[in-house]
């Protein structure tokens, strides 16, 4: 199998943390700082089903960040998970593991503080409004979230999963078999691509 060959096949059957979804914000403006008691809550969020973790864009200065709490609550108030996370983690992504969520909730309230001093500044866009608050006073600006699902896949076996989530588009061409069908005319594709690229090396090589 040729060196192209070997990463398609590498990247479909990778297995690594993969993502259940994330609030399509970019991470490029600081929007918030995190401290003990000063906890930053962001409303009107969409919990996918089967997340597993709340992570978020952090800067801590290459210091070990502080540990930190999140809560996931409804708009009733209720709470729908919490969780915890060792510091020590530094610029990046840092994230709070939670009870995995069995199905995908709206209208969620996510708050996130440090539960000890320690540097984090946590990163978003800032040209928002309405969404943020920081010890319970609004603020500009919105975080940038992200919701990992838990253990490791391949991107093989997410394919049912991303069927569902296709389904659940707001269109009626989003549907489980369409879906299918455009990821067998994908790997079709890739197959015949692999093929070719096979096809020409054996070439070079009875030409050599």
């Amino acid at each position: 199998m040729t060196r192209r060959a070997s990463r398609v096949a590498a990247a479909l059957l990778t297995s690594e943390p993969r993502y259940a979804g994330t609030n399509s914000v970019r991470a490029v403006n600081i929007v918030a700082g995190l401290a003990p008691r000063r906890p930053v809550c962001q409303k009107g969020e969409l919990i996918p089903r089967d997340a597993a973790s709340v992570e978020v864009a952090v800067g801590t200065g290459g210091q070990p960040g502080p540990p930190l709490a999140a809560e996931l609550r409804k708009e009733s108030g209720q709470v729908l998970a919490r969780g915890r996370a060792d510091g020590g983690y530094t610029d990046g992504v840092a994230g709070v593991p939670i009870p995995v969520v069995r199905r995908t909730v709206e209208h969620v309230e996510v708050c996130l503080r440090a539960t000890a001093p320690g540097p984090a500044q946590l990163y978003g866009q800032a040209n928002a409004a309405g969404k943020m608050t920081v010890a319970g006073k609004p603020v500009p600006g919105v975080l940038r979230l992200g919701y990992k699902r838990p253990g490791s896949e391949t991107w093989l076996g997410l394919a049912p999963t991303i069927a569902h989530r296709f389904a659940q588009a707001k269109t009626r061409l989003a549907t489980p078999v369409t879906f299918w069908i455009l990821v067998s005319l994908v790997l079709g594709v890739t197959g015949l691509a692999i093929r070719s690229v096979l096809g020409e090396d054996e070439e070079e090589r009875a030409l050599t």
